[in-house]
Parts: C-alpha cells; sequence; structure tokens
C-alpha cells in the first residue's frame, strides 16, 4: 500500500468519523432541546393542575363505602372524607328513616372507618341520624344543621329540625350548638370567615323557603340573626365558597314528582348583604347536597337528578373567572345524592341512590409528556464516543 493511498483512507475515515460524531451531537443536542420542552411541557402540566385547566377525567372505582345510603352528606378535613347518616337502606322499600351511622375515608390507605354514629334525636338502638342536612366545615370542625329526622319510634321521617350541631374531627365527639329559628330541611350550610349561613330549603310543611340565616361562632349567645334571603328559593341545592363568596347552585322548586329541578346560580357577598343570579348551569339539577367541590377557580357539579328521579351522570365546571360552564367527562354510572370530594387533586363521588360505589376520576391534563433524564443524554454521548 502506497503512501498517497494510506493518507487518502486516512482522511476519508477522519471525514467520516467527525460526520458521525456531528450527527451523533446533533442527536444529543436535540435531546437536550426535547428534554428542555419536555421540562416546561411538564412545568406546563403542573400549572394547569393548580390552574384547573382540564376537561377530561380518567375514572376508575376506589374502596367502596360500608353501606349503601341515599341523600348522605360529607366534608373533606385534613383531605380524609368524611360521611354522615343518610337513608337507612335496611329498612328500604318500606319505609323512608335515617340511620346514625358514620365513616371516614383515608385515599392514601384507601380505607374506610367507622367514626362516632350521629347524635341527632331523636334515637334509638336502631335508629336515629339525619339526612338532608346543611353541613360544612372550617378545617377543624365539621358543622350540622337542619335536615330530615326520625319519627319517635324510627319509623319514617320529620321534614325538618332546628337542631344543629359540631363534630371535632380529632376528638371524634359532637357539641350541640344554637338552634335554627325554625325547623327547617334539604337547605344548604356554609362556613365564611367565622360564621355559618344556612340558606333555603324547606319547612315541616314542605314548603320552599328563601330564608337564609346566619350564626357567629365567635358570640354563639346572640344565635341566628336573620340575612338577605335567597333569590329564588330552592331546596335539593348545593353550594360552595371561593373567594370569600358563596354559591348557591340549582335546586328544586317543590317535592318528590312534583318537584322541578332549577338552573340557577346564586352567590352572595357578605360585604353587601347582597345576592345576585350568575350564568345558568346548562342543564337542571338537583339532589346535589353534597355534590358540588371546588378545584382551583373551577365549581364542579357531579350528577344529581336532571328531573323527579332522573339520575345524571353529567360533571359541569364553572369558570368563575369568564362565567362560563362547561361540561367535562361524565362519571361511570348516573348518581344522585352522593358525596363529591377533592383529595389528593383526585375527584371522588361516593355513594348515592343505595349505592355503596366509591368512584376515583383523575384529571387529564393536556400537553403532558414524559421527561429524558439527564441519564438518557449522558449514555447517547457514551454510544457516540464508542
Amino acid at each position: 500500500m502506497n503512501k498517497s493511498y494510506t493518507f487518502q483512507l486516512l482522511l476519508a475515515v477522519t471525514i467520516a468519523f467527525s460526520a458521525l460524531l456531528q450527527s451523533c451531537k446533533k442527536n444529543v443536542e436535540q435531546l437536550i432541546v426535547t428534554n428542555n420542552e419536555a421540562i416546561m411541557a411538564t412545568k406546563t402540566s403542573v400549572l394547569a393542575i393548580q390552574n384547573d385547566d382540564f376537561s377530561e377525567i380518567s375514572w376508575s372505582i376506589a374502596k367502596s363505602q360500608p353501606t349503601s345510603t341515599h341523600e348522605v352528606n360529607g366534608e373533606v378535613v385534613n383531605n380524609k372524607l368524611y360521611i354522615f347518616g343518610g337513608h337507612d337502606y335496611t329498612k328500604r322499600p318500606n319505609t323512608w328513616s335515617q340511620t346514625k351511622r358514620s365513616y371516614v375515608y383515608d385515599p392514601v390507605a384507601n380505607v374506610w372507618s367507622a367514626i362516632a354514629d350521629l347524635p341527632h334525636l331523636p334515637n334509638g338502638a336502631n335508629f336515629g341520624g339525619v339526612t338532608n342536612e346543611g353541613l360544612t366545615n372550617d378545617g377543624t370542625y365539621i358543622y350540622f344543621a337542619g335536615g330530615y329526622i326520625c319519627n319517635a319510634n324510627g319509623t319514617g321521617q320529620v321534614f325538618g329540625t332546628k337542631q344543629v350541631w359540631k363534630y371535632n374531627t380529632i376528638t371524634n365527639t359532637y357539641e350541640q350548638l344554637p338552634n335554627l329559628p325554625r325547623a327547617l330541611g334539604v337547605g344548604q350550610l356554609k362556613y365564611l370567615n367565622g360564621k355559618l349561613h344556612f340558606m333555603g330549603g324547606a319547612d315541616l310543611s314542605r314548603n320552599d323557603v328563601s330564608a337564609h340565616y346566619v350564626l357567629d361562632l365567635n358570640n354563639l349567645a346572640s344565635g341566628w340573626k336573620t340575612a338577605a334571603p335567597l333569590l329564588l328559593a330552592v331546596n335539593q341545592a348545593s353550594s360552595a365558597v371561593l373567594d370569600g363568596k358563596i354559591y348557591v347552585v340549582g335546586g328544586a322548586r317543590g317535592h318528590d314528582a312534583a318537584s322541578i329541578a332549577q338552573k340557577a346560580l346564586q352567590v352572595y357577598d357578605e360585604n353587601t348583604n347582597k345576592w345576585q343570579r350568575l350564568a345558568d348551569i346548562p342543564i337542571s339539577r338537583d339532589h346535589i347536597a353534597s355534590s358540588v367541590i371546588v378545584t382551583g377557580n373551577h365549581i364542579l357539579v357531579l350528577g344529581g337528578e336532571t328531573s323527579y328521579n332522573i339520575t345524571s351522570k353529567l360533571v359541569s365546571a364553572y369558570a368563575t373567572a369568564t362565567n362560563i360552564w362547561a361540561e367535562l367527562t361524565q362519571m361511570p354510572a348516573a348518581r344522585s345524592g352522593g358525596v363529591a370530594a377533592l383529595l389528593n387533586n383526585n375527584i371522588y363521588y361516593t355513594g348515592g341512590n343505595f349505592s355503596i360505589n366509591n368512584y376515583k376520576g383523575v384529571p387529564v391534563l393536556s400537553g403532558t409528556t414524559v421527561v429524558l433524564s439527564l441519564t438518557d443524554v449522558h449514555q447517547r454521548w457514551r454510544i457516540c464516543l464508542h
């Protein structure tokens, strides 16, 4: 082999190797760009979670609750879901009566545990409790006001009570608070700035009321005071607190076969003591007392009845910033009278219509991508150099 040929061969090999390195470098640089884009996409996804920017929900089944219930209510405290009472399924179909059984759900352990029975009177060995009460919490205590209670021997129900109770999630005990001014049921209760607000519902004769009563928890001795009434008297509605205002969603006028589901969204400003109407929910909904959650700057309404005994799978989202409703992925089954909760950024719906099912919904974020690690980039360089 002559020197000229050897030189030409070495030159060709050098050029080829240089081209290979350049190509590999471009690939690695592209990996780095892709990695950075992926990181940015992931950051965007995190922001999307914080801003509640999703339209799809992936549903699955979580641990079923211990007993089947209907018109059960619940609250989330310290990332655990507490559910109370509801109608006693063991006495159906002949009797509508309440149960005092109550439970707490831990989403991390995926376990339900029994807690102290409800204290509502009257009660006995196998009856007591409440349904259709107003329910809210302040981060430690859960408050109950009004609702349907058992009759004297537990063979039926009474369509209202004045009773108001407080449940301590730390000590698992109840304490009675000042009574409502009159016996009411199927109303809404919300905690706002140290005060309880009871709104709407119906009286013992099942006449709908627009009443709005307020109890200052720092001045219990003064009792309940009257505040501005609802613009539309509704029962079986739901409510939420967001940005210092109380929102009352949907509900019904009338009861049972005579009920007419409503679309109204009413908002209360305590600074002005005034209500106003906002954009109607697109499809009328009632039997949603504990079926509304707040996530980001949205209010979500899950399930409910669109008309008498017609249950729904709908998941409707209201954006406070735009006053616009949107429909999200529907629930796996039509439900009303159950409990919705936000736990660890996941959406749950449990109970209702005498079901024990506990559905778990994971928000699906657009633009989610897998991030390549720096190890991947390093491995590509090793391939290039070997």
